[in-house]
């Protein structure tokens, strides 16, 4: 009887040693991919911040290029002109 008590004392044992292992390494495994996640969340932004900084830069060099710098009057106001 003592004998059956102590196997079944050593194999919870060895049960709770096994599940705290898987616990941790389930822990473990999350962390790793989070912390991987979050590096590649944050390249993502970097380029995105640098690509619409870039287009942003383009776009004002091209309306600086395109937009005349007089502008042509509207019908009304060379009416009230006239007028």
């Amino acid at each position: 009887m003592e004998e059956m008590a102590f196997n079944h004392q050593e194999q919870r044992s060895e049960c709770e040693q096994a599940h705290i292992k898987q616990y941790q390494e389930f822990n473990q495994f999350w962390d790793t991919q989070l912390f991987e996640l979050s590096e590649a969340d944050q390249n993502e932004l970097n380029t995105m911040d640098d690509r619409h900084t870039k287009e942003l830069t383009d776009n004002r060099q091209k309306l600086e290029d395109t937009l005349p710098l007089t502008f042509k009057a509207s019908a009304e106001l060379l009416n009230l002109k006239r007028i």
